[in-house]
């Protein structure tokens, strides 16, 4: 709550010492924005790890994952033949008793499911990723901003001090 005395020393303070006194009020802000460099460095860092991750998940993990499909349906179809399951007279028949084979096999159902976790966890990497970036532009710019209002204020604080 303002005062009497806080309001008559406010009218009795000269234009150019309130101009002094906002700039350096905004320029502690401006001061307390710079300061948090960590930020963008914290968010650069988390963008990095979640690309990484990403990335490592699919090149390494999804390859993997569809190689066990492939390898689990050869050796579902070996086991077919093997027991007679598979005997049509034309590529028709035959597709469609290997299509209903490999729906039933457990190993390829199984192999099928953690082809989808995979694909499931890449994807979720990937907005994780994105997400990080989205941070971490938030952060640089906001940076940015806070550097070009250091520099205003500092041309503005040269311009009331005189100095040229």
């Amino acid at each position: 709550m303002e005062t009497f005395l806080d309001k008559q020393r406010e009218l009795a303070m000269a234009p150019r010492d309130r101009d002094v006194l906002e700039t350096i009020g905004q320029a502690q802000a401006v001061l307390a924005d710079l300061h948090e460099w960590h930020s963008v460095s914290g968010a650069q860092l988390s963008m990095v790890s979640a690309q990484n991750a990403a990335r490592e998940a699919k090149s390494l993990d999804l390859p993997r994952a569809r190689e066990q499909v492939a390898e689990a349906e050869a050796e579902a179809m070996m086991d077919a033949y093997a027991e007679g399951a598979i005997d049509g007279k034309n590529a028709e028949q035959r597709k469609t008793q290997t299509d209903a084979w490999l729906a039933r096999h457990e190993g390829v159902l199984a192999a099928r499911d953690a082809c989808r976790a995979v694909e499931a966890r890449v994807v979720a990497l990937e907005a994780e990723a994105a997400v990080a970036e989205a941070e971490y532009k938030a952060a640089l710019a906001k940076w940015n901003s806070a550097q070009a209002a250091a520099g205003l204020l500092s041309a503005m604080l040269r311009a009331l001090a005189g100095i040229e």
